[in-house]
């Protein structure tokens, strides 16, 4: 998790963000057209700064832990770099990193600023989700909060409860690691440093698996999701 510096930092960036959501053509359906695991030819300690290459697969399976068998399957994690401002290195949090999703558009968006083919392998993308329409759009962009609704393929609606619930932690921001992944790929090293700056605003969203809690739900392409837009609660 990044933080704005103050009050009036966030008030900036959220206003310029505001205006970014009015072009990021925001679905209520969409679907799931590629889904992928980190890949299994890569041992534990092998995972830096690799750990982002994925490959596609047919079929991921989920509970309110994250992906089963994934390496951020897990209720709590331990903090690190990334939560310094709230807390000293090895605390235990609560774990929100379960899937790490992007669309069509985000990748290809990229892809043009990098001048470069970059796959959602490269990234280490979990799920590529697009608008049901066909249409494109800016996933990036959807506000944290915001709850997708897991469908069979073709419903016209969720069911209740639905297939599975996930929930948009956070947009995921430029990384170092996953850069240096295409610079090694592209053998030149000063991809890592462009793939930071400019992938800030198309890589895509963290999100956490709120249901199924008891059981286990298969995910595959072509499922429907539902996006819900959340406004907060009433009692």
């Amino acid at each position: 998790m990044l933080f704005y510096k103050n009050a009036q930092q966030y008030f900036l960036e959220e206003q310029k963000r505001l205006v970014a959501r009015q072009s990021a053509n925001l679905p209520d359906e969409g679907v799931i057209t590629k889904l992928l695991l980190p890949s299994p030819d890569l041992n534990e300690k092998d995972h830096f700064p690799y750990y982002s290459l994925a490959h596609d697969v047919d079929s991921l399976e989920v509970d309110y832990r994250g992906i089963v068998g994934e390496r951020h399957q897990s209720v709590t994690r331990i903090s690190g770099g990334r939560e310094l401002q709230a807390y000293p290195p090895g605390t235990e949090i609560r774990s929100h990193r379960h899937l790490f999703m992007s669309c069509s558009a985000d990748i290809a968006e990229i892809s043009h600023r990098m001048g470069l083919d970059i796959t959602p392998e490269m990234l280490g993308l979990n799920l590529v989700v697009d608008r049901a329409d066909g249409q494109d759009f800016t996933i990036t962009e959807l506000p944290v909060g915001t709850v997708m609704l897991l469908a069979d393929e073709g419903a016209p609606k969720p069911s209740k409860p639905p297939l599975a619930t996930f929930t948009s932690f956070v947009k995921q921001e430029g990384c170092g690691i996953t850069g240096k992944l295409i610079a090694d790929h592209y053998g030149d090293p000063s991809l890592t440093r462009k793939f930071r700056e400019i992938t800030k605003d198309h890589r895509g969203i963290l999100c956490s698996v709120e249901f199924p809690v008891n059981a286990t739900v298969k995910l595959i392409k072509g499922q429907r999701i539902f996006f819900r837009y959340s406004r907060g609660t009433a009692l």
